[in-house]
């Protein structure tokens, strides 16, 4: 403990000597390229997970359920899958920029998930006779 005291005192006043202060760490525009990349493709799976979402509980199966699912759906995903894609090429070892593209990339595929969950809800229902909490 008190060497590691003494060491703290050493590092500051070789601080306060020195007249060039340390220079705080940048990140290479790489980096920001895909850290910004990253959110973006967090945020267009987003919303493509919510319009999935929002036509299971809020439309009946009509046609502007499908108009969803076909038009603007995909082509949310496919940006998110792309933007994800050369967001983890950029990132040239920074943890951030990897994390942000993977979730991403996770994010990307959650609306094939949720229709692959209803359709299994609607099979379970027809088969074993199970009735929604829905009216």
């Amino acid at each position: 403990m008190v060497s590691f005291m003494w060491n703290v005192r050493v590092l500051k006043y070789n601080q306060m000597k020195s007249r060039h202060p340390i220079p705080a760490k940048r990140h290479s525009p790489r980096t920001i390229a895909s850290i910004v990349l990253g959110v973006i493709s967090i945020i267009s799976a987003s919303i493509a997970l919510i319009m999935t979402i929002g036509m299971y509980f809020g439309m009946k199966a009509g046609q502007e359920g499908i108009f969803i699912l076909v038009f603007l759906v995909p082509p949310l995903m496919l940006i998110s899958f792309i933007i994800s894609i050369i967001g983890i090429c950029l990132s040239s070892g920074t943890l951030k920029g990897k994390w942000l593209n993977n979730s991403g990339l996770m994010l990307t595929f959650s609306p094939i998930l949720m229709v692959i969950m209803y359709i299994l809800y609607l099979w379970l229902a027809e088969h074993y006779g199970i009735r929604s909490g829905r009216s």
